[in-house]
Parts: C-alpha cells; sequence; structure tokens
C-alpha cells in the first residue's frame, strides 16, 4: 500500500493507495523523522474542571511528560497525583460484554493517558471537559 502525506493548517491527512482507498485524518500531530522513518505524535491536550475553577492538562508524547495547569493548588496536586499514580482497570476486551483488568501508568502512552482520563472524575471528582478547547 502507497501512501501519501499531505500537510495542510488543518492538520496531517494520509491517504492510502491500494486495495481500499481511505483517508485518515490526523488532527494535533508532529511529524518526526527519526533515521529516515517518519513517526507521527499524538499531543494530547484537554480541559479540566473542579467546582468552578477550570484548568488544562497536556500531554507529550515525545518526552512523555504530563504538565497541569491549574491555578487551585490542592486541586492542581489532585490532578496530578492521580496521573502520577499505576491504575489498575478494566477496559473492554474483544467482545461486547468482555472486560480485562489491566494496569496502566498514565505517562507510558497516549492511549494510557486517554483511558486514565475517563476514569478520573470517578476517582477524583475532577471533570474532563473532552469537547472544550484548550488553546
Amino acid at each position: 500500500m502507497n501512501s501519501v502525506l499531505h500537510l495542510s493548517t488543518g492538520g496531517l491527512s494520509k491517504t492510502c493507495v491500494g486495495e481500499t482507498n481511505r483517508r485518515i485524518i490526523l488532527t494535533a500531530v508532529e511529524i518526526v523523522s527519526r533515521k529516515g522513518a517518519i513517526f507521527l505524535q499524538e499531543n494530547v491536550k484537554v480541559a479540566v474542571q473542579h467546582n468552578d475553577e477550570i484548568g488544562y492538562v497536556e500531554y507529550e508524547q515525545a518526552s512523555k511528560t504530563i504538565k497541569v495547569v491549574f491555578d487551585n493548588a490542592a486541586t492542581h496536586q489532585i490532578i496530578e497525583s492521580y496521573l502520577a499514580s499505576e491504575h489498575r482497570i478494566r477496559v473492554p476486551g474483544e467482545g461486547l460484554l468482555d472486560f480485562k483488568e489491566v494496569t496502566i501508568r498514565p505517562a507510558e502512552s497516549v492511549d494510557n493517558m486517554k483511558t486514565a482520563l475517563t476514569r478520573m472524575w470517578e476517582k477524583t471528582g475532577v471533570h474532563v471537559d473532552w469537547s472544550r478547547p484548550v488553546a
């Protein structure tokens, strides 16, 4: 399968040409060249809210770092501690009712970070607002 990368101000798109023609739109990505290979790195930046206060959490894939921006020091510490901890989480398996328990460390990968964020409200009372744009 041949791939063609298109870079525009709206993000990066990849058109795969082969047996099937499909277009994959990738947003919030960086292109990093290492030894001639191109890797797409996704950074996650989401708004968080606790009571009437708003901040955000940012994950940078290249350095595997998590940055918490929240004015309230107590809430900042709650978020930071939660995201620095290891978690046992039940995640979907193969079937509709099939779940398996896994251990995740949020800073290890984008997928782990996103999974941890989906459980943060239940564990800390801090709401992740996936739809709120963060500049």
